[in-house]
């Protein structure tokens, strides 16, 4: 038996230990490198990795979402037609990007290397992502998710250490550099690690076809995506079409402080994530209230013990440890309302989906994409760097109470700290 269950237990342990690796050591790297920086190379650094990420996105048309759906269902000719129709809109996409990019980023005065970069890391960061989705799907998620984890914080934490020892100063490409070179040599350990799932896929034979299905799926998971992984992608690049080169290094820095008592609510979710599935499938009401007031009181604990020391240090660690980034502070204050929002409300989408609300969940988060972009814009014009961090604080936290309501209206769950009430009345102890 306990052959098994140690077997069992390796996948998840890895993942999540890959995904804290990811969280630690991407958030430490930035903070050295945004130290090591100048705020306008860090800013126009960040600003070329946010476009990156937001074009492989658009790239791939996020078909990648509708892999479970695909292919693991129907024939191999059906799964080898999906995997060619990902590879040939990835392939389309990076053909025309290259008039695009030459007609929109060369005017705007990027350099002609910085173009190349952003070219070179369209097509590979959609192929990335697409094959750890993939890959997943096809019953292998260690081998297809662990380099994707991995890779870009460990190129980063590279970079980081060899400034740090030779004293250099990076220069803008050096960010979008090494993310080129963490993403082809993720792509080229995922290949091997995949080739023997993939291979007789890509050899089948059978007409190839399109499926809308395929690109509607996509689709309907792109606002949520925005609002989640890609949200510091898109926060930077909207405000990069106001601010300068060195306001926007500001909010880069803000961003990566903000997020780090975020960590520990990643951490938490993760955690709890078997637990809120099983409340909000379970069909015993009296039992799921408590196991929602549990996990909603363990997340505003963890909270509170990492938000009151971070609190009382932001400002003089900001004034210590990035004297080249003066008024850092005022930056990065709006932004906590963003973890501390996720901490009140919980995490919404994870129940939404699996109450197969996906719907409702699209326009409520295609509306919090709409009302993201212009709050930054105004809040940048405004207040610069803090009016932009403000702007982009105040459109979450109201795309998360909407999500909030909608997911306590439709499913009838409450994952916020209000739970702690409504749990007071039950009295079947959790086991």
């Amino acid at each position: 038996m306990r052959g098994p269950s140690r077997a069992g237990w390796a996948l998840p342990a890895a993942l999540l230990g890959a995904q804290a690796f990811a969280a630690l050591g991407g958030a430490l790297a930035t903070l050295v490198l945004a130290g090591m920086m100048t705020p306008d190379a860090f800013g126009r650094g960040n600003a070329l990795v946010g476009i990156a990420m937001l074009g492989s996105l658009a790239l791939s048309g996020n078909l990648e979402a509708g892999a479970f759906r695909f292919l693991c269902t129907g024939t191999d000719a059906d799964r080898a037609r999906f995997l060619r129709a990902s590879d040939l809109l990835i392939l389309a996409g990076a053909i025309l990007a290259i008039p695009l990019c030459l007609v929109i980023a060369l005017p705007s005065g990027a350099s002609m290397a910085e173009v190349a970069l952003l070219l070179a890391l369209f097509p590979a960061l959609a192929l990335f992502r697409a094959r750890a989705r993939q890959g997943a799907a096809l019953g292998t998620p260690g081998r297809a998710a662990l380099p994707r984890l991995v890779a870009r914080p460990a190129a980063f934490l590279v970079l980081a250490a060899g400034v740090w020892i030779t004293g250099a100063q990076p220069l803008a490409w050096a960010l979008p550099t090494a993310l080129l070179t963490a993403t082809l040599a993720g792509l080229s350990i995922q290949h091997r690690l995949l080739r023997t799932r993939f291979h007789p896929l890509k050899r089948h034979g059978g007409k190839p076809g399109w499926n809308i299905d395929w690109l509607r799926t996509g689709i309907a998971f792109l606002p949520s995506l925005l609002l989640t992984e890609y949200h510091r992608a898109l926060v930077l690049v909207v405000a990069g079409m106001t601010l300068s080169a060195a306001m926007l290094g500001h909010l880069a820095l803000a961003l990566s402080l903000a997020a780090l008592p975020g960590l520990a609510l990643i951490a938490m979710e993760m955690a709890t994530t078997q637990r809120l599935t099983q409340a909000a499938l379970s069909g015993d009401t009296a039992r799921s209230a408590a196991i929602l007031a549990r996990i909603a009181r363990a997340r505003c604990l963890v909270l509170l013990a990492v938000l009151v020391p971070f609190v009382a240090l932001l400002e003089p660690a900001c004034a210590r440890l990035f004297p080249g980034y003066p008024g850092l502070a005022a930056t990065a204050w709006p932004l906590l309302a963003m973890p501390v929002g996720r901490a009140l409300l919980g995490n919404p989408l994870h129940v939404l989906a699996l109450k197969g609300e996906n719907g409702a969940a699209f326009i409520v988060c295609g509306a919090g994409v709409g009302l993201t972009v212009p709050a930054i814009l105004a809040g940048a014009m405004l207040a610069g760097a803090p009016g932009a961090a403000l702007g982009a604080a105040l459109a979450q936290t109201a795309t998360g109470i909407a999500l909030w309501a909608l997911c306590r209206r439709r499913c009838g769950i409450d994952l916020s700290v209000l739970s702690l009430r409504r749990a007071e009345s039950a009295t079947l102890p959790v086991t």
